[in-house]
């Protein structure tokens, strides 16, 4: 009996210490892995995270970090299936909330906007107080044309987090859309408040300002956005557009002649019509 007994203890300390020197390959690989993500190595990560997965198919880290690389690297069709795994063998409602705000990321790369929407429709189910999840799906209802129920996902994700600056600017460009100017104006200023560093806030308020006729609030702010980007095309253009309103032809000219330069090809048109 004794010695079925040593047998026993025998295996299972065998068992043991390879299964430690298993446990110490993995991690040692996904320690690898992760320092490769972080230096933006990312097809040298996946195939470690791919070795990673050889050992322990059930490793939902692994799946997890190769899937948000892949769609890094624009293999967003493969992140989609990897991610497919990794809420496979997902066990906490974080990890269940996270693999479905990535995958509808990759879906909505893809072009499936209606499961990227049902993708954060599960990440809100599993975690209502994540704003990016509520403007990231406002996002894809504005792609399919829902402006109403994008503004409302967008005011949601603005009360989770009322300091986010994108948060405000996205509802502001739905209402400059549907010329709602006053209210897109009184907007984008909340977002410069939150964030006085955030120039896309300063570029579409400009061009709210410009629709409401109040030309020189619209110069002052496409001129901070000049002033931290000397090359953007549509701040130039933009700027024009308010110097022809005035009849300052030269000036209108100056700028669309600079909007062409920096990549707007709207601007050759207008340089046609406009200037000599």
């Amino acid at each position: 009996m004794l010695k079925y007994s040593i047998f026993i203890i025998g295996i299972i300390f065998s068992y043991s210490v390879a299964h430690s020197q298993l446990m110490s390959k993995k991690e040692e690989l996904y320690y690898e892995a992760s320092k490769l993500m972080d230096s933006l190595q990312f097809e040298e990560a996946i195939d470690y995270f791919d070795w990673i997965i050889d050992l322990d198919g059930k490793h939902y880290n692994a799946y997890f970090k190769k899937a948000v690389c892949q769609s890094i690297i624009k293999d967003d069709k493969g992140a989609v299936e990897t991610f497919n795994k990794a809420l496979e063998f997902a066990k906490s409602t974080k990890q269940k909330t996270m693999a479905y705000y990535n995958r509808a990321i990759s879906y909505s790369n893809l072009n499936k906007i209606k499961l990227s929407i049902a993708d954060y429709n599960s990440t809100i189910a599993l975690n209502p107080n994540l704003g990016q999840a509520y403007n990231n799906r406002g996002l894809e209802k504005e792609r399919l044309g829902r402006y109403e129920a994008a503004k409302i996902d967008l005011n949601q994700a603005i009360i989770r987090d009322t300091n986010n600056a994108s948060f405000l600017f996205n509802l502001g460009r739905i209402h400059l859309f549907q010329k709602d100017y006053e209210l897109a104006s009184l907007i984008f200023t909340k977002s410069i408040i939150r964030n006085p560093k955030y120039y896309p806030s300063y570029l579409k308020r400009g061009d709210s300002y410009a629709h409401l006729k109040k030309f020189d609030l619209a110069f002052s702010d496409f001129d901070i956005v000049l002033k931290n980007n000397s090359k953007n095309a549509e701040a130039y253009l933009k700027r024009g557009y308010c110097n022809l309103e005035l009849n300052k032809k030269d000036s209108a000219c100056d700028d669309f002649n600079f909007a062409l330069k920096y990549g707007a090809k709207t601007a050759k048109d207008l340089i046609k019509q406009f200037c000599k």
